[in-house]
């Protein structure tokens, strides 16, 4: 079984574009290194993520991200395990907060 986690967060005032683009960047090689694939939003300074892999993966990333200094106001919205991906060929495509609701309640 595989783990999808969705999360909000807010970054931190101090990141710009260009750092949020460059973690994202960064984000989405390591992604591939691990097998993780999902789908990021933002929107100013907010953060819609869902992130899926391997339990294991899955629990370590969410970790990293909770202790990370650049996020505050983390929040869980959804640990469940899943039989297949919802975004199996998407190490971490970055969409508008808006696409990506409209794409969760099309699959829904």
């Amino acid at each position: 079984m595989l783990l999808r986690l969705a999360y909000v967060s807010q970054f931190k005032p101090d990141m710009t574009a260009e750092r949020i683009t460059g973690m994202i960047e960064a984000a989405s090689a390591a992604n591939t290194r691990h097998g993780i694939t999902g789908v990021i939003a933002l929107e100013d300074l907010r953060v819609c993520q869902v992130i899926e892999g391997e339990r294991a993966d899955i629990v370590r990333l969410f970790a990293n991200i909770r202790a990370d200094q650049r996020h505050s106001s983390i929040i869980e919205l959804d640990r469940r395990e899943v039989a297949e991906r919802r975004y199996p060929e998407w190490s971490m495509v970055r969409c508008r907060m808006v696409d990506m609701v409209l794409h969760a309640y099309a699959v829904l």
